[in-house]
C-alpha cells in the first residue's frame, strides 16, 4: 500500500496511482485465516529488512493469486513482491526501483518459478503454498473481493 508521509498525507499531494497492494481481505475466513498464517511466513523469509509487507488477494480465472511485498511511494524506493498462485508455474518473484516521483516509473525484473534451483527458499515456499491456495480455489471460488 503506497504511504505517503509528512505534509503530502494531510493536503492529498502525491501521485493518484493505484496502490499494487490493497491490503483487502476476502471476507471468506477459511480462505482468510490460511492467507494470514501464509504471509506470516513470508514475512521473515523475504521482507525481514521491512519487518511486514503489504498483500492483494485476487481471483484468476480458476486461480487464487497472492501478492506479497513492497511496493514504492517515492522515488528511488524499491519494489519487493512475491506473487504465489494456485498454479505454481505463475508463480515469481519481482525486484525493482521506482524513477518517477511518488514511486511510478518503476523498472523491475521478474524471476519465475522455473528459473530459480529446486533448492531455493522462493522455490520450497511456492511449492509448500501453492497446492494449499489450489485446494482453496476448488472450495471456494467464485468469490467476491470484499473489504475489510
Amino acid at each position: 500500500m503506497k504511504r505517503r508521509i509528512g505534509i503530502a498525507a494531510c493536503t492529498g499531494l502525491g501521485g493518484g496511482t493505484v496502490a499494487i497492494l490493497n491490503n483487502k481481505w476476502t471476507g471468506i475466513e477459511e480462505i482468510d485465516s490460511v492467507i494470514k498464517e501464509m504471509l506470516g511466513e513470508a514475512v521473515p523469509l523475504f521482507f525481514k529488512e521491512y519487518e511486514g509487507a503489504d498483500f492483494s488477494i485476487t481471483q484468476d480465472g480458476v486461480n487464487i493469486t497472492v501478492v506479497a511485498g513492497i511496493e514504492p511511494s517515492y522515488r528511488f524506493e524499491h519494489l519487493k513482491t512475491i506473487r504465489i498462485s494456485s498454479d505454481v508455474t505463475r508463480c515469481y518473484q519481482r525486484n525493482g526501483i521506482a524513477w518517477g516521483f511518488y514511486g511510478t516509473g518503476i523498472a523491475s525484473k521478474t524471476k519465475t518459478y522455473g528459473e530459480y534451483t529446486r533448492k531455493s527458499k522462493f522455490v520450497r515456499f511456492a511449492e509448500k503454498w501453492s497446492p494449499v491456495l489450489q485446494k482453496l480455489a476448488n472450495d471456494y471460488l467464485p468469490f467476491e473481493s470484499e473489504a475489510e
